[in-house]
């Protein structure tokens, strides 16, 4: 059984290139059959930062899923933020097959603003002594893609390393500063793609599709691991939000009428028998006090499907 990542001693690594945990990954990537790959029907860089942004919380439940399922190999936990970042490069790669300079400059042109905002906010708090003014040096400056991911790494850094110190002194939040690093790492990417020099579409595309394969598996393998030891709590999805989560779902209309609740099936030999056309409940659950039919878990719970093979 892997060891699991403590995490209050083990720092998230932020510099894992896309490129490396590519390489890292390459064994398990080769090995997916073609019928194991998934489809993608979400936004990649959504799921890298659902992943990204999920993972600190989900390592710090680590040892209780460790304890309530010992037969789990924790790998999974360890190793979703290289799946992460090896996704997030497949992707540029990609992206690099037909849409690159559009991409690559679309996230430039976001990267500069933010750049700019969160430079300001930082210069603000070193001149308070809030955060440490030498870091700032460090900054490469606003000409130049690769000058503009470097800068919005080292700014991720600095704030982070001072959030404690400056959380609620300053006007930037967490999620800019999550989306600053993953605007960092699209843009660094892209710009390595492109001094590459042409990428294929046919590898590229399958390349994608099997990081994100990869990707999708492990974390839902954590999911069902974070359910299971989450039940009675019901916070599952504050944890470890699912990847489709609101996937084909329509926003409702300010004048739209909510709709009507449904009727509660009635049971017993009083019944109304349903009228004609009217839906028919499948698998009702059973009322208050009404005994669970033998052999049968009440559905969604630990000891039903995903949980028992």
């Amino acid at each position: 059984m892997a060891d699991v990542v403590n995490p209050r001693t083990e720092p998230t690594n932020t510099e894992i290139m896309g490129d490396d945990a590519l390489s890292q990954l390459m064994p398990e990537l080769q090995a997916l059959s073609s019928d194991e790959l998934q489809a993608i029907t979400v936004d990649i860089r959504d799921a890298v930062g659902i992943v990204t942004g999920s993972l600190p919380e989900i390592r710090e439940h680590a040892a209780e899923i460790q304890k309530a399922m010992p037969e789990l190999d924790l790998a999974a936990i360890n190793k979703l933020e290289t799946y992460a970042y090896a996704l997030n490069f497949a992707h540029a790669a990609f992206l690099s097959t037909g849409e690159a300079t559009s991409e690559l400059q679309r996230a430039v042109e976001q990267g500069t603003k933010l750049r700019e905002l969160l430079l300001a906010d930082a210069t603000t708090l070193a001149g308070r002594g809030l955060v440490e003014p030498s870091r700032l040096k460090q900054m490469q400056g606003a000409v130049g893609f690769n000058n503009i991911g470097t800068d919005l790494a080292i700014l991720c850094a600095v704030l982070k390393e001072s959030w404690s110190k400056i959380q609620g002194r300053t006007a930037v939040s967490m999620d800019e500063i999550e989306q600053a690093l993953r605007l960092s790492q699209q843009i660094i990417s892209g710009v390595g793609l492109r001094a590459q020099g042409p990428v294929t579409v046919a590898s590229a595309t399958d390349l994608r599709l099997r990081a994100f394969t990869l990707l999708a598996r492990n974390y839902d393998k954590v999911r069902r691991a974070v359910s299971f030891i989450r039940w009675d709590h019901g916070d599952t999805d504050k944890i470890a939000p699912s990847l489709y989560t609101g996937r084909g779902s329509r926003r409702r209309q300010p004048d739209e009428p909510l709709p009507a609740p449904a009727p509660a099936p009635v049971s017993g030999p009083t019944a109304t028998p349903p009228q004609a056309g009217a839906a028919t409940p499948v698998n009702p659950r059973p009322s208050a006090g009404q005994a669970q039919p033998p052999n049968q878990a009440a559905p969604g719970s630990p000891n039903a499907e995903p949980f028992l093979k």
